[in-house]
């Protein structure tokens, strides 16, 4: 195995396997009951040999029992070989056979009747059982069940996998195999636990001696100090903890110490033996976050950091403490699960991230995980600059504005609808055309951009169809003064010869707007003439004509955009027909951790490895790299997610604080978006963006800092459409670490998320939960494309100009600012 990447090892009685990271399974140790599956070989294998027969299984999980092994592969099937004297095989009717007979000393599936229609997860091996975990959440036990350890309130064994009925209406994400019981988490990470329970295995408490059925463990036991330190206090409390404080009720003078309970969630089960083992995660309580900001004001030792954000994961047992398992001191057993905190230097346990259990041993994996502690530090931060943004801006306002703002709402229109449906009605392309026309006017010296503005935009006139006039056209539009005619023919030549081709839309709730440069001015002009000479004082005729023209105009557009469309398709078409059969292939490196590299197994690789979880024909066509999570999109407009998704960052369920359901080793289909073509994807730090064919914007996942722009801070497990995008024509998202931008057709660059540094270039530090448009760059021109990082933001401007804004500590902005000070403002990057 030395040049082989090991991806899972299981331990048996007295056999070992493991997995490569090509999906090549060995086995070695004793072979006495054909646990090996190596029929050649009748008694023991002292090195790692390849199952040759499982080569093109392509084996998804196995489990090593006490004398025999399951192996389950990615198409359902499921395998078993070595001893099965008590039905711990699955292969049927065992009593009518010989002793010798009852052994199978090669891999065999499992009959198709066995599982039904689930596809198996996992599978689990235990000393004379077995048991499956499907997909669906569902558990499959047989094999020995004297001591009602298979569940099925019975102590007959049984041969074939049967479902475990009493646990069918919840799901199932985690099971663990003692030597005559067993233990169950559910996603709501709640442990259920059944079979022998006299030395307290089961959790259930002195009384729970035998339990036929799964039943819930409700309770642990745990110790913490009281208020003042000095006295240690025992509670039997929900999964969770407890910590004292003291507080003055009303109407009292003096405080009393109260106790506090903090609710928590089991994450991990173990067992083996007599005894089980529960990781319990929670967050920080108030008294450890107290009592660590103590220690650091007064410098002594810090363990671990304390805030509100700080996820904890602690170890408790319960059962049999033979051999110090249970960390007992003159005590045999625990009935109830016990914190078990300390390490022989008297550190606490409070990271731990994986647990394997022995006979009489344990072995147990600490990890701390700083990113919590990092979105505490920044959450902080956010409500600190937004409070300072706040009170900058009432001192800013003085009681004479204030006064005046109020005078002026009060001289509003008194019908707000009718007000509202005339911007509605109006183009806002056409009005950008305006102000670019009306800002060039306002810039040339000595001229009354005024006046004659509006008789520029009486007849159409455009920045690029003023470029190309001449006087006697300037005179039909309306320039009737001779010297305001002269004044534009001499600043004209200096207007650009070229514009950029553009196509503009947009939809209200009546009308679909399209709108470009036009071509001549004297034939807008005579049209102009023309439709006020042919209006007369009929209104019915106005009527008609104007409903006309309407329709026509709307059969154009559709026209229009099919032929846009269909161009698009075509373009396509040609660019992929040349790989028919699907030959993308998807590459990931780096830290694997969560399976956030979607190879099925949390390994990391320093080179590129390729994913082969997709289907065969499936072309990845764009990736997105989160913090720990990735999305791709295929040709065909589907979006798959794998790896962490604690925050909902993977959208494939909103019960995202749950456990076993929040991690994808494999890249899975996102159903929130199936209805929808993908044509662009975007990921941030924790949250995600999707943009369909149909230009309407979807997001999902973390949304503390208001980076999903739904005008709120909660997080999202499943897509959820933003709404306040609708007819605004987007064309590319961008995600940044806590904030996220759009650029729409027209240039516009919209932002929205976190502020604490400016990256959003809004000239203020204040965050925003809703998308707001970049004054600065809308009055610059239009934007081409963007960058966001962690906390700053890169530009690109039609003209070639770039901008940077944000964080400037580390250079990032390339401003060449010697003091590296943060830009509220998009400052250009003079080196560009």
């Amino acid at each position: 195995l030395g040049s082989k990447v090991v991806v899972r090892v299981s331990l048996g009685r007295n056999h070992s396997a493991c997995l490569t990271d090509e999906h090549r399974f060995f086995t070695w140790g004793s072979n006495t009951f054909g646990q090996l599956g190596i029929p050649s070989i009748t008694t023991n294998l002292n090195h790692p040999e390849e199952i040759s027969a499982l080569r093109e299984a392509n084996i998804r999980h196995f489990s090593c029992g006490g004398w025999h092994t399951i192996v389950c592969a990615w198409n359902g099937w499921v395998l078993t070989c070595g001893k099965g004297w008590h039905g711990q095989l699955g292969q049927g009717d065992y009593e009518s056979l010989t002793a010798r007979a009852k052994t199978l000393p090669y891999f065999k599936r499992i009959g198709e009747g066995g599982f039904g229609d689930h596809v198996i997860l996992k599978v689990y091996g235990g000393k004379e059982v077995s048991a499956a975990l499907s997909e669906a959440g569902r558990v499959f036990t047989w094999g020995q069940g004297d001591q009602c350890q298979l569940g099925h309130d019975s102590t007959n064994n049984e041969q074939v996998p049967r479902e475990l009925e009493a646990l069918s209406r919840i799901r199932i994400v985690d099971v663990a195999l003692g030597e005559s019981h067993m233990v169950a988490l559910d996603e709501m990470g709640v442990p259920y636990s059944w079979g022998k329970g006299a030395n307290g295995q089961l959790g259930h408490g002195e009384l729970g001696e035998k339990q036929r059925v799964p039943r819930a463990i409700e309770l642990c036991r745990r110790v913490t100090k009281s208020s003042s330190g000095f006295d240690n206090i025992t509670k039997d409390i929900k999964w969770g903890s407890f910590f004292f404080q003291k507080t003055k009720e009303e109407g009292e003078e003096e405080e009393k110490e109260k106790v506090f309970f903090q609710r928590g969630k089991v994450v991990m089960v173990a067992a083996e033996g007599n005894y089980s083992m529960f990781v319990l995660e929670r967050k920080a309580n108030k008294m450890e976050i107290k009592n660590y900001q103590e220690a650091e004001r007064r410098g002594h030792h810090l363990q671990k950091k304390m805030t509100e954000e700080t996820v904890i994961r602690e170890l408790f047992g319960c059962g049999s403490g033979k051999g110090g398992v249970l960390q007992n001191v003159g005590k045999e057993s625990e009935y109830l699960p016990k914190l078990l905190p300390d390490t022989e230097s008297g550190d606490l346990l409070q990271d731990v991230i994986a647990i394997s259990t022995g006979k009489a041993h344990v072995g147990i994996l600490i990890r701390e995980d700083p990113l919590k502690n990092v979105e505490a530090n920044n959450i902080k931060l956010m409500v600190e600059r937004n409070e300072k943004a706040n009170l900058f801006r009432l001192k800013e306002e003085g009681s004479k504005e204030r006064q005046q703002m109020m005078s002026e709402s009060a001289q509003k229109s008194e019908d707000p609808e009718e007000e509202e449906r005339d911007m509605a009605g109006q183009n806002p392309f056409a009005m950008e055309v305006d102000e670019n026309l009306k800002s060039y006017l306002e810039s040339i010296p000595v001229f009354d951009a005024q006046k004659w503005f509006q008789r520029l935009k009486e007849a159409d006139v455009d920045l690029e169809t003023l470029s190309s006039l001449k006087e006697e056209e300037l005179k039909e539009c309306g320039i009737s003064a001779i010297g305001a005619r002269r004044r534009l023919l001499k600043e004209i030549p200096k207007l650009p010869n070229r514009y950029p081709p553009v196509f503009y839309a947009y939809q209200n709730s009546d009308f679909f707007y399209i709108s470009w440069p036009p071509n001549r001015a004297s034939e807008i002009a005579e049209t102009r003439k023309k439709m006020k000479i042919s209006k007369g004082t009929n209104v019915f005729e106005q009527f008609m004509q104007k409903k006309a023209s309407g329709k026509i105009f709307r059969c154009l557009v559709r026209y229009a955009e099919g032929k846009h469309f269909e161009s698009i398709q075509q373009r396509a078409n040609l660019r992929y027909q040349v790989d028919a059969e699907g030959t993308h292939r998807l590459f990931t490196w780096g830290t694997g951790l969560h399976g956030r590299l979607g190879h099925g197994y949390g390994i990391s690789f320093a080179q590129p490895k390729e994913v082969t979880a997709f289907q065969s024909n499936s072309k990845i066509v764009e990736v997105a790299c989160g913090c720990e999570h990735t999305i791709v999109r295929t040709y065909d407009g589907t979006v798959l997610a794998f790896g962490n998704g604690d925050r909902g960052q993977l959208g494939v369920t909103e019960n995202f604080h749950g456990v076993g359901i929040n991690i994808l080793m494999t890249p899975q289909q996102i159903n929130g978006l199936k209805r929808f073509f993908i044509v662009q994807i975007a990921a941030g730090r924790w949250h995600n963006m999707a943009l369909t064919s149909d230009r309407l914007v979807y997001v999902w996942g973390a949304g503390h800092f208001g980076q999903l722009g739904l005008d709120s801070d909660e997080s999202r497990g499943t897509p959820v459409q933003l709404k306040c995008f609708d007819n605004r024509a987007v064309c590319k998202l961008l995600c940044g670490g806590w904030h996220s931008a759009a650029i729409n057709e027209s240039g516009k660059m919209f932002a929205w998320g976190k502020n604490t540094h400016g990256q959003l270039g809004l000239s203020h530090m204040k965050s925003t939960t809703y998308p707001k448009i970049i004054p600065a760059l809308r009055v610059t021109g239009k934007v081409r494309t963007a960058a966001l990082g962690a906390n700053h933001t890169i530009v690109v401007m039609v003209e070639n100009i770039v901008f940077a804004f944000g964080e400037g500590g580390s250079g990032q902005l390339g401003l060449n600012d010697g003091q590296r000070r943060d830009q509220l403002t998009p400052g250009e990057i003079p080196s560009l």
